[in-house]
């Protein structure tokens, strides 16, 4: 078993850490940021088989296409992950 986590801060514009001129075009001020804190855990069953769940809690759209995402998500947001490997 292994679990680890992090925190990391993302700005698009460096120089634009509030936001204005994302309201300035009538975006979202939180789409200036991205700030993720996750936590992981990662189960090895044996040696050909894994399962990892992740949870990351957003502050922020700074790092969601706006194409990908035509409607303005809110600023707090989470996301669930479940993956399995298995190779042979």
């Amino acid at each position: 078993m292994q679990l680890s986590g992090y925190y990391s801060v993302f700005y698009p514009d460096g120089n634009d850490k509030d936001g204005k001129r994302f309201t300035a075009q009538g975006l979202p001020a939180h789409a200036a940021w991205s700030k993720d804190l996750s936590f992981m855990g990662r189960v090895d069953i044996n040696r050909h088989w894994l399962i990892k769940a992740e949870v990351h809690f957003f502050d922020g759209t700074g790092n969601l296409s706006p194409v990908e995402n035509p409607v303005a998500p809110t600023q707090d947001w989470t996301l669930f992950v479940l993956k399995t490997t298995f190779h042979f």
